[in-house]
C-alpha cells in the first residue's frame, strides 16, 4: 500500500503543479544514453545520441519539461533515426544545487541502414555475415539468420539527479529500465537458393527486449521574461 501511495504521489504531483505556474522556458537538452542488455548473456549494446528541443515549465516546487526529441541510435553495424516525445519532473525549486526527477522517453525508429541486415540467432546482435549450420552428420546443410527489419517502439522510465552548474545550465545524470520492440523475419535456405526473393514473402515477427540505460545529459534554458529596469 505504501508503493502505491509514493506512485500514486509521483504521476498526480506534475499535473497539480501545472496551476502553480512562475515562468516558461524554451529548453534545449543533449544526452548520451547506453542500453545495456544485462537480463541476459547476449550482452547488447546500443548507443544513443539525443537531441531534444521543448519547454521547462517552472514551479513553485518543481519543474516540468516536455521535449521533442530526435535520437540517432547506433549498434554494431546499426544505424537507425528516431523520433519521439519526453517527459520529465524535476522535484525541488530551481534554484537548488541539486534536485532529483523522473522521466518517461517514447522513440519510434524512422530511418535505417539496416533494414534487411543479418541479426544473431537468438542475441539479435547485428553482423555481417548468417549462420550456417550442418544438418547432423548428413552431407547437406542449411543457412539461417533473423533479418533486421525496424524497431517501432524504443521507451524508457529514469530516474536520476538534476545538478545546477550556474543560471539556466543543468547536467542531468540517470538510470532506468528500457523496452524495445524490435520486428524481424526469420529464414533458413540452403546454398543454391536466392535467400533475397524467397525473404519478400516471409512475414514479419517481433520480439520484446529490456534494457538498463544510464544517462548523461546537459540541457540549457533560455527565458523569455523581460528583464525589469532599475
Amino acid at each position: 500500500m505504501k508503493s502505491m501511495k509514493i506512485l500514486g504521489y509521483c504521476m498526480i504531483t506534475p499535473f497539480l503543479a501545472f496551476s502553480q505556474n512562475e515562468e516558461t522556458k524554451l529548453t534545449v537538452q543533449v544526452s548520451q544514453t547506453i542500453y545495456m542488455d544485462l537480463f541476459s548473456n547476449h550482452g547488447s549494446l546500443i548507443n544513443s545520441t539525443t537531441l531534444e528541443l521543448g519547454a521547462d515549465f517552472q514551479k513553485k516546487n518543481g519543474d516540468i519539461y516536455l521535449y521533442f526529441t530526435y535520437g540517432f541510435n547506433t549498434s554494431f553495424l546499426y544505424r537507425g533515426h528516431f523520433l519521439g516525445g519526453a517527459f520529465e519532473y524535476h522535484f525541488l525549486k530551481n534554484q537548488k544545487k541539486v534536485r532529483p526527477y523522473f522521466g518517461v522517453s517514447v522513440i519510434t525508429e524512422v530511418a535505417t541502414n539496416y533494414k534487411g541486415g543479418f541479426l544473431g540467432e537468438d542475441s539479435f546482435l547485428t553482423n555481417d555475415s548468417h549462420i550456417h549450420t550442418s544438418a547432423g552428420n548428413n552431407i547437406s546443410s542449411f543457412n539461417s539468420s533473423g533479418f533486421y527489419q525496424s524497431m517501432p517502439f524504443l521507451g524508457s522510465f529514469s530516474v536520476g539527479c538534476d545538478f545546477r552548474l550556474m543560471k539556466d545550465l543543468h547536467l542531468n545524470l540517470s538510470v532506468g529500465l528500457a523496452l524495445q520492440k524490435l520486428k524481424y523475419k526469420y529464414l533458413e535456405w540452403e546454398d543454391h537458393e536466392d535467400y533475397r526473393e524467397i525473404l519478400k514473402g516471409t512475414p514479419v515477427k517481433s520480439m520484446m527486449f529490456s534494457y538498463v540505460n544510464p544517462r548523461l545529459g546537459l540541457s540549457y534554458a533560455f527565458s523569455f521574461k523581460k528583464k525589469e529596469k532599475i
